[in-house]
């Protein structure tokens, strides 16, 4: 259920922004948000386990369509310091967003609304997605890409095809034993990814419109700011998920309880991503390395903690280190 979401998401996020580029941002951005919306209801629906992900696998087309086209809008709607500050927005959103979740979704498990349980968590995304949709007429300008073009449709093959090749048995192919079709997929990800990129330069060389410009990798900092992404996000979604785990099946916490401990890491987390982005502006790109830092020390004492605590103790050890990786992390992430 949580991998089908992010596998269709990750494969589809480049085809998504390059949908609003052709036929609108603020377009496809809602109609990523009605997937988003009509998938929710049909998890939260969901009569069995092969349903829900199914459903799971649908809304992550949702989520691919809506945010890279997030990130465009701002770009497009704001320059210089509104810019900077619609982007610290945004990043602190998402921080708060992925912490404060877990409780959210403790407290709606908790409330047991009609009986509902679990399904709870996926019925909310209904009427949020509806005033979402029904707001972005009025606060969205439309945007476009000033050049029209066709979407190359071999390059959404070729780079859906590589995406899957590397995403799905990273995802699957451990908890399956690592089978044979997992070295296949890996193996293969690779010459495709090089068609990809022969392809994308090859039409870009006969004037058309790649899907992904190659030109825009050559600035060597692009490049180490998407490695330096990989490796963030990587620690903080794969954080979050064990760390749930733990406190749920290792810890026998309940869901409510389980979110109430990551409101701790909410809190550090929000002591630094408000000001983040002036210190950014103020010291450059060392507040991303301080504030990795700070967050790879959170790790640490949460290691220590949970290695301390084991299955037993208060979990107010795991306190410090929760709003030490919460303090790192908004250091790191808006900027």
């Amino acid at each position: 259920m949580v991998a089908g979401y992010a596998i269709s998401t990750a494969v589809l996020l480049v085809t998504g922004g390059r949908l609003g580029d052709q036929f609108g941002r603020r377009r496809v951005f809602a109609i990523g948000m009605g997937f988003f919306v009509a998938t929710s209801a049909a998890c939260a629906l969901a009569p069995d386990p092969a349903v829900l992900v199914a459903a799971r696998l649908v809304q992550g087309v949702g989520a691919a369509l809506m945010a890279p086209n997030i990130l465009s809008i701002l770009g497009v709607v704001y320059t210089g310091p509104a810019r900077v500050r619609a982007i610290s927005v945004y990043g602190m959103v998402m921080g708060l967003a992925a912490t404060s979740g877990q409780l959210i979704g403790g407290v709606l498990i908790r409330w047991d609304i009609a009986g509902l349980g679990w399904r709870t968590i996926f019925w909310i995304n209904v009427p949020l997605g509806v005033v979402a949709l029904l707001a972005s007429p009025r606060l969205i300008p439309e945007s476009k890409a000033e050049r029209g073009s066709r979407l190359d449709l071999t390059g959404v093959a070729l780079i859906t095809a590589c995406l899957v090749a590397v995403v799905l048995p990273l995802v699957d192919g451990r908890q399956a034993g690592w089978p044979a079709w997992s070295w296949i997929l890996l193996g293969a990800s690779a010459p495709l990814a090089v068609t990809f990129v022969l392809h994308q330069r090859r039409k870009a060389d006969r004037g058309g419109v790649p899907l992904l410009r190659p030109q825009v990798f050559s600035a060597w900092p692009l490049r180490a700011g998407l490695l330096t992404q990989l490796v963030f996000w990587c620690q903080q979604a794969a954080g979050y998920l064990v760390l749930g785990l733990y406190l749920q099946q290792g810890r026998g916490l309940s869901p409510l309880s389980s979110g109430a401990v990551f409101t701790v890491l909410a809190v550090g987390y929000l002591a630094t991503s408000f000001r983040a982005p002036a210190l950014t502006v103020r010291f450059g790109r060392p507040v991303i390395a301080v504030g990795a830092v700070i967050a790879a020390a959170g790790d640490a004492a949460l290691y220590l903690a949970a290695a301390h605590t084991g299955t037993g103790g208060s979990v107010a050890w795991l306190f410090p280190g929760l709003i030490i990786l919460g303090a790192g992390q908004g250091c790191a992430s808006p900027p």
